[in-house]
C-alpha cells in the first residue's frame, strides 16, 4: 500500500510540474495565420514549424488581396538555422553567426521566437561574427535559444489589382519538415491596401 500511495503522489508531482513548466507551446497538426506589416511595404505571413507530427506543412487555403498592378504572393523556403545567444530588443541580434555561411545584406529572415513558437519577418542589414543585424528591431523581443532562419524565394501565386484572390487545393505550395514557412505579399504604397486574409496549412507526414 505504502508503494502505491508513493506511486500516485510521484505522479501527481510530475502532472503538475508538466502543467507549469514554461516552453514551447504544445505542437500543432494544423497551422492558420493572418498578414502582417511591420517596417516594410509588404504584408507576411507566416506558417510555424511545430507540429504535432513533425510533418511538412502544405499551404491549402490561401486568401489575399493587393493594390499593387501586379499582385504577387511568395513563398520562401527556410535554410538551416542559427541560435539567438542573449535578450534583444534592437536591430542588433546577438546570434552564433559564425558557424553559418551565406548570411548576406538584404537577405531577408524570420525569427521564431521559441517560448511562444511565434514568428517575425525582418530584412538583414548587415551580419557580424557575433550578431545579425536586422533594419527594424523585433517586435517581441528575443531571448537565447531563439532560431533565426535565412529564406529563398521559391514559389509564387499572381493575383488580380484591388481583388481578393483565393485560392484552395490539396497541395498549393510545401514547405519544409520542421521549419517556418514564409508568405511575402507585395504593394505599392499604403500598408492598408495589402493584406494576407488567411493562409492555411496542414501538416503531412
Amino acid at each position: 500500500m505504502k508503494n502505491i500511495k508513493t506511486l500516485i503522489m510521484a505522479a501527481a508531482i510530475g502532472l503538475l510540474a508538466l502543467s507549469t513548466m514554461a516552453g514551447t507551446p504544445d505542437p500543432y497538426p494544423v497551422y492558420t495565420a493572418t498578414g502582417v506589416d511591420v517596417g516594410t511595404t509588404l504584408n507576411y505571413a507566416i506558417i510555424g514549424c511545430h507540429s504535432s507530427n513533425a510533418g511538412t506543412p502544405v499551404l491549402t487555403y490561401l486568401n489575399f488581396i493587393s493594390d499593387h498592378a501586379t499582385p504577387i504572393a511568395t513563398f520562401y523556403k527556410a535554410g538551416t538555422p542559427i541560435m539567438v545567444t542573449g535578450a534583444n530588443t534592437t536591430t542588433s541580434i546577438p546570434a552564433a553567426t559564425n558557424s553559418i555561411a551565406g548570411y548576406v545584406g538584404a537577405g531577408i529572415i524570420v525569427i521564431q521566437h521559441m517560448a511562444t513558437d511565434t514568428y517575425e519577418r525582418r530584412i538583414l542589414g548587415t551580419c557580424t561574427s557575433t550578431a545579425i543585424v536586422v533594419t527594424v528591431a523585433p517586435t517581441t523581443a528575443t531571448a537565447a535559444g531563439d532560431r533565426i532562419w535565412l529564406c529563398t524565394a521559391d514559389g509564387t501565386i499572381s493575383g488580380v489589382q484591388n481583388t481578393v484572390r483565393e485560392v484552395v487545393g490539396t497541395g498549393i505550395f510545401a514547405g519544409q519538415a520542421n521549419k517556418p514557412l514564409l508568405i511575402d505579399l507585395n504593394n505599392t504604397t499604403s500598408a492598408a491596401a495589402v493584406n494576407i486574409n488567411c493562409a492555411t496549412a496542414t501538416f503531412v507526414k
